[in-house]
């Protein structure tokens, strides 16, 4: 009779068992044993990367290059998360990352997130590009926002991860921002023109139309943009709800009779929109020494190609799109008066340009003149 009993219970407590391993037609898969884990092994490749601030040269390509912290994002075929971690030491080696085994996968690294837990909850890939970067944020010239995509070591970005070690994963990042810059300013009116006494006094310099969030997606302008763009303008002479660290005062003005060589740059999201992006110069105007001055706004929209306007670098070229990764290096001549108004634009009789496009690693130039 105890006999009887005892197996009784040994049947009841294997059918438990049973149960709660079983799969089902509902949907309801089969959890992988704890051994069976995927070490997915990966390290950052090509454009991985103080606060922005003037200076006598532009920020190098090694603090340009700084990764601080990057987080490794592994989406299963349907985009849910397979495995989300974010290392903060030791950037340089390679980093091991716990996942499940899986076909169908895909990664995104993003370098330089504002917060070591900017991601933490997200639930899939949808969400994780819903994540959205602003610049406000990271201004630090080693610490610029990049993304890639993770790929395996045959190059595709779609892969499988087998229980054990992963080898061979990379994740090619290159920054989501561009850098525009001015390094050289200098007036130069015609001594036999209607403004042969005029000078001209540099007091600010800012960046308007400047797109204000991006998603950190892994390729150009379409994939990281946000549904419905909004813009920045740096902050000018009477102007209001502008931000700060898109504009440069320059204390003690400065007149520009004389070539002005200090450099000064700003950080920006990529910009494809017909709304497109400037660079301001922003002074007093006095047409001879005895004029109370105005001040007088050249604006100089980025990679625009137009009379007057010399363009060099690769390609997208003149396009007046801002791409990311890209720098471009503006010089300014002033031959003529500008406009009073900071958001409007001048003729091209009153502007000559070299702009340079090219990606970060190349050397960019825009050279601008106003007749």
């Amino acid at each position: 009779m105890k006999t009887n009993d005892y197996l009784r219970a040994a049947l009841v407590a294997a059918t438990l068992t049973l149960t709660g391993c079983s799969s089902d037609d509902n949907g309801i898969t089969e959890p992988q044993p704890q051994e069976k884990t995927a070490k997915l092994e990966l390290r950052l490749t090509g454009s991985t990367a103080s606060t922005k601030a003037t200076g006598s040269a532009l920020p190098t390509q090694a603090e340009e290059n700084t990764v601080k912290r990057f987080t490794v994002a592994i989406f299963n075929s349907d985009n849910s998360v397979n495995a989300i971690q974010t290392v903060t030491s030791n950037t340089a080696a390679a980093t091991t990352v716990n996942c499940t085994p899986a076909t169908g996968c895909t990664g995104i690294v993003v370098a330089n997130a504002p917060t070591d837990g900017y991601f933490a909850g997200v639930q899939n890939k949808t969400d994780f590009l819903k994540k959205t970067i602003a610049l406000a944020d990271v201004q630090a010239k080693d610490c610029l926002p990049m993304s890639g995509e993770v790929k395996d070591n045959g190059g595709k970005a779609t892969f499988t991860l087998n229980a054990g070690s992963n080898t061979g994963m990379v994740a090619e990042v290159s920054r989501l921002v561009a850098r525009v810059s001015v390094s050289s300013i200098k007036s130069a009116f015609d001594p036999n023109g209607q403004y042969s006494a005029a000078s001209y006094t540099l007091k600010n310099i800012f960046v308007r139309n400047v797109i204000k969030e991006a998603v950190p997606a892994t390729g150009g302008y379409s994939t990281t943009k946000i549904t419905t763009p909004a813009f920045l303008t740096g902050s000018y002479d009477s102007s209001t709800g502008t931000v700060a660290y898109l504009a440069n005062a320059i204390s003690p003005a400065v007149n520009v009779s004389t070539e002005h060589t200090t450099n000064y740059w700003f950080y920006i999201l990529p910009n494809e929109e017909t709304t497109h992006t400037a660079l301001v110069l922003e002074g007093t105007f006095k047409k001879n020494a005895s004029d109370t001055g105005t001040t007088i706004y050249y604006p100089i929209v980025i990679n625009r190609k137009q009379a007057g306007t010399t363009l060099t670098g690769t390609s997208g070229t003149g396009t007046s799109n801002i791409a990311r990764n890209t720098t471009y290096a503006i010089k300014a001549v002033i031959k003529n008066i500008g406009t009073t108004n900071p958001m409007g634009d001048i003729t091209p009789t009153s502007l000559e340009v070299t702009v340079s496009v090219a990606n970060w690693a190349l050397n960019i130039t825009q050279d601008v003149t106003f007749e």
